[in-house]
Parts: structure tokens; C-alpha cells; sequence
């Protein structure tokens, strides 16, 4: 029996146009079976989940497969030890190989060259994998040297000024008021929403209190600090008063955080949707019981992708911008020009004189200062989907939070409206 096999790491458009293309030249080929992993990585231990890359090994050593075809060996895996499992499987049971790009038989029974071959077509794939990778990591620490956080959404309390995370102009204030008010309540949540008559939820408040960022630590990234609003001692106090509250009530306190945990909100209730495994495959759905789409979701793999796919054009069209020369404004630099071009009627009188001046010299320093992290860089990082696509859950939980403002689901399957920085 002829089986072909066939694969694509990511399920953007122009992948599933690719696997259409792969599968079809299959069947073309004359294969009776065609096993068909879309959006599976051939590199990713945690991107295997659901392959039907173990399911071709088991029809090669049952002996009804005689002849595997595949369009091209890169296709069946790029880690050594996946390609070496393959080989093994066709000598144990003499089976052949046709790799259709290239019209060569590879018979590792009879013909030891073409083991050896193959075996460094392996090697190499894997290295090729393995420099990606750890591009994606070198090109997030140079952004961090270069200031930018990956801090996402800051708790109340705190501002992004310049790619930096520091106390907000108004709200700082306040912050610490309603932390000296939840102290001396001994953090009883429920009691001081309803005291202080506070438009907040008790897991939105726990959840501000348990923020690292208010101990002086930017979600815990390693050596990104900002002022804190309050000391560790004071930080791990309320943590442990909120955990003596909770293991009253028997819930529970261990919460991973997942690749998209707090990044996608719902559009009909607004709130965050909840990453759960249904059978076997990760989703993300709405846990609001009041919500019209309580229960629903879509799978996680959907959102990566279209977030991958979304960077990668913004890229493109910032690339495209920097070669014309025109660096865009920031919404600081268009504010001050505003307020300078509303005053300059008034520039007779000596008071409206003094204060176009001193606006006019906000807006040089501005511009002065460097338009932020190396554009050059960011291109790099995010020019090739394959390189993104082969980012662990950490680095492109780390680039989400970056350059990606929110994701919004609208309902459906894929529906997603995806807003970047």
C-alpha cells in the first residue's frame, strides 16, 4: 500500500493553501491513504500534540505499507530523532520512501548511502530550527537592553512613558490610598468593595494586589524594575492574607499562566477569556454565565496564528514606511503640536509667548530622544512567520505583549479583531 504524508507548522491562509497543494499532489501520486498534519510544528516537543506523524510510523511497521511518499522529506519532522525513528521503521520493514520534489527513492533496506543522507538532511534541518530559535531569544534580550518592556497592560497606579513603566501623573496617588484602605481592612476584599463602594470585582482587585509590579518588579522579568508602590514585605503580607482568605473557602491558588492568559477579551461581555484543554486541544472560551457566548471559544492554535500572521504584515507596511523616511509621530509629539499651533495666535502677549516657547521646547527634546528600540531589530524579529512560529509559549507570550495592544474576539470560529502597538 502507497501512504502519503503531509505537514504545515502554522494554519495562516497561505499555509492552508500549501497543505491543500501537498495533499492533492499526494493523491495525484497515487497514494491510497494521506495522513495530513496542518499546523503542527516538526521542531516544537509541545507542537507534536495531536500529529499524524506516530500514526504513519505504526502503518510502516504493521507491513501493509510498502511505500511512504511524502513532497518533501523536511516535511516529516526537523528534529534527528523523529527522522531517525522514520528510517528505522522503512529498514525494519524494507519499505521505501519518494520524495516527490526531488523524484529520488530513499531505501535505507538496501542502500546505506541513503540512511547516511538523510541522516544529515536531519542534522542539519534540526540546526536550522535551532538558530531560529535562538534568534527570537537573542533578538528579545537586545530589546530589553535597549529599554523596551514587555511589560503589558501596568496595574492601576502605573503608566508606559518612553517603553518604561513609572507612577502615574494622577493616579499614583489614589493607588495608594486604596492600598492603605485594603490594609487596614486586612484585605478583606468583599468589605472594602462594598464600603468604598468600588466599581471593581473582587478578582480584579486580587488580582492588583497580587501584581509584582507594585513590589517594584515589572511582572517578574528579570531585570526590569520601576518604583514600587509598596515594599516586598508589605506585598507578601497581602499575599499571605489573601491566601489565609482562600484556603478558608477551599479555592484553589495555583493559576498557570498560558500563552494567551489576560491578553484576549470577549467582545460581547468584556471580559477575559479562559484557556482549558477540551480533549486534547487547548481553546479559549468565556466563563461569564451571564454572557450570551458562556461556553464558546476558539481554539488557541487560531489565535496564534492570526496574531503571527498580523505582526508579520504590520512589519511589513513599518518597513515599507521607514524606507520612505517619514518617521511617524508619536501621540505626545501631535498633542504638543496641537496646543503649539492653537496658541500661536496669541503670541503678541508675553504670558502666551513664554508658554508656546516652553512647548516648543518640550516638542524639540522629544524629538531628540531616540524613536525607541532599533527598527532594524524589530524587523528581524518578526520578517519570517517561520520564526515566530517556532517560539516557545514564553518567547511569543513576551513579543505578544510588546507590540500587541489587544485581541478581541467577535464571535465564530476565527473572528478576531487584533489592535498592535
Amino acid at each position: 500500500m502507497r501512504v502519503g504524508y503531509c505537514r504545515v507548522s502554522t494554519k495562516t491562509a497561505e499555509q492552508a493553501a500549501s497543505i491543500a497543494t501537498q495533499e492533492q499532489r499526494l493523491r495525484d501520486a497515487g497514494c491510497v491513504r494521506v495522513l495530513v498534519d496542518h499546523g503542527i510544528s516538526g521542531f516544537r516537543e509541545a507542537g507534536r500534540r495531536g500529529s499524524e506523524f506516530p500514526a504513519l510510523i505504526d502503518l510502516i511497521l504493521d507491513g501493509t505499507t510498502t511505500e511512504v511518499v511524502v513532497p518533501n522529506f523536511d516535511r516529516t519532522q526537523r528534529r534527528m530523532r523523529w527522522g531517525i525513528e522514520l528510517l528505522d521503521a522503512l529498514e525494519r520493514t524494507g519499505a521505501r520512501l519518494l520524495e516527490l520534489d526531488t523524484g529520488a527513492w530513499l531505501d535505507p533496506a538496501n542502500n546505506p548511502a541513503d540512511v547516511m543522507m538523510a541522516q544529515l538532511r536531519t542534522v542539519f534541518q534540526e540546526n536550522e530550527s535551532r538558530t531560529r530559535r535562538l534568534k527570537v531569544r537573542k533578538a528579545l534580550e537586545a530589546r530589553r537592553a535597549q529599554g523596551a518592556y514587555a511589560s503589558g497592560k501596568v496595574p492601576f497606579g502605573y503608566a508606559h512613558v518612553d517603553g518604561q513603566v513609572v507612577p502615574h501623573s494622577v493616579n499614583w496617588r489614589l493607588a495608594q490610598d486604596r492600598w492603605a484602605q485594603l490594609a487596614e481592612m486586612d484585605f478583606n476584599l468583599a468589605g472594602w468593595i462594598k464600603n468604598y463602594d468600588a466599581s471593581i470585582t473582587p478578582r480584579g482587585i486580587r488580582a492588583w494586589i497580587e501584581n509584582p509590579t507594585l513590589r517594584g518588579e515589572v511582572n517578574n522579568r528579570p531585570g526590569m524594575r520601576c518604583e514600587p508602590l509598596v515594599t516586598p514585605e508589605q506585598w507578601h503580607h497581602a499575599r499571605r492574607c489573601l491566601q489565609a482568605r482562600s484556603l478558608a473557602r477551599g479555592v484553589s491558588l495555583d493559576r498557570q499562566v498560558r500563552l494567551f492568559t489576560g491578553l484576549v477579551r470577549c467582545d460581547a461581555c468584556g471580559k477575559n477569556l479562559h484557556t482549558v484543554t477540551d480533549r486534547n486541544v487547548q481553546r479559549l472560551k468565556c466563563k461569564t454565565r451571564v454572557c450570551d457566548r458562556y461556553g464558546q471559544g476558539l481554539r488557541v492554535s487560531v489565535v496564534r496564528d492570526r496574531v503571527i500572521q498580523a505582526l508579520v504584515q504590520a512589519n511589513e507596511a513599518m518597513a515599507e514606511l521607514a524606507s520612505e523616511g517619514s518617521p511617524a509621530l508619536t501621540p505626545e509629539q501631535l498633542e504638543l503640536m496641537r496646543r503649539i499651533e492653537a496658541l500661536e495666535p496669541f503670541a503678541d502677549d508675553p504670558d502666551y509667548a513664554a508658554l508656546i516657547a516652553k512647548q516648543r521646547a518640550q516638542l524639540a527634546a522629544l524629538r531628540e530622544q531616540p524613536a525607541g528600540p532599533d527598527l532594524e531589530l524589530r524587523r528581524e524579529l518578526l520578517a519570517d512567520p517561520a520564526t515566530l512560529a517556532m517560539a516557545t509559549e514564553d518567547e511569543l507570550r513576551a513579543i505578544v505583549i510588546e507590540f500587541v495592544a489587544s485581541i478581541v474576539w467577535l464571535g465564530g470560529l476565527e473572528s478576531l479583531e487584533i489592535t498592535l502597538r
